[in-house]
């Protein structure tokens, strides 16, 4: 056995021992064993620990030694060309979606393209926006579209249905329970038998719950 002041107090053995049957020496870590080395690593790893070279160095030539192993691996890890082209074309739909400048820059190069001097060919930088909707938007304007648009902020009860201006109920749009959100819906202008109703006015109710109702006025031309 060689000499060693260190020993393993859990199984009383020394950290480097020697069998009787070879002149290898062998690594015995202290501690439980979780694999069984063959003594030819342990006489390389020995002899490592006895070298005067630098671990980073010892480190450098083995990765240079290994590298075109490594180099291969991670070209096989890449897949075949095809499997390459495949990756490239399943791109995401976001990828697609131009960005703010590129937006600026397509407005621009339309406005030079079609410059005429002191004449006006296109719309200026900015919101565009219908007048009709800014007439909404301020309240000068009613909307009188078959469009329903409501909000619901717990889950509960909604009947959406239009009335004529009998009072009398012509279409049931929607009745059931719905979650929180926002929601929409477009009545078609046909009464619940497939009618076409005739111009004129009508009023659509959203009924949320028992508390909450909502009238618009709907015009037919």
């Amino acid at each position: 056995m060689l000499p060693c002041n260190g020993q393993n107090k859990a199984g009383g053995r020394s950290l480097i021992e020697i069998e009787s049957d070879t002149s290898e020496p062998i690594i015995i870590l202290p501690g439980e064993i979780f694999f069984q080395t063959t003594p030819q690593q342990d006489s390389a790893y020995f002899q490592a620990l006895r070298t005067r070279i630098p671990s980073s160095t010892r480190f450098s030539l083995d990765l240079k030694r290994f590298e075109p192993d490594l180099r291969l691996m991670g070209e096989l890890n890449k897949g075949t060309p095809l499997d390459i082209a495949r990756k490239n074309l399943d791109l995401p739909s976001e990828y697609f979606i131009p960005s703010p400048h590129e937006f600026a820059l397509y407005e621009l190069h339309q406005k030079l393209s079609t410059y005429v001097p002191y004449i006006r060919t296109s719309q200026p930088f900015g919101f565009k926006a219908n007048l009709s909707d800014i007439g909404k938007l301020l309240g000068l304007v009613e909307d009188v579209s078959p469009v329903l648009t409501y909000d619901v902020d717990t889950y509960t009860d909604v009947e959406v249905v239009v009335y004529s201006i009998q009072a009398r109920v012509v279409a049931t749009i929607f009745s059931g329970k719905q979650s929180p959100g926002k929601y929409t819906f477009t009545w078609n202008v046909r009464d619940d038998a497939g009618r076409i109703m005739p111009p004129g006015d009508y009023i659509g109710e959203i009924r949320i719950g028992r508390s909450k109702f909502i009238r618009k006025r709907i015009y037919i031309p």
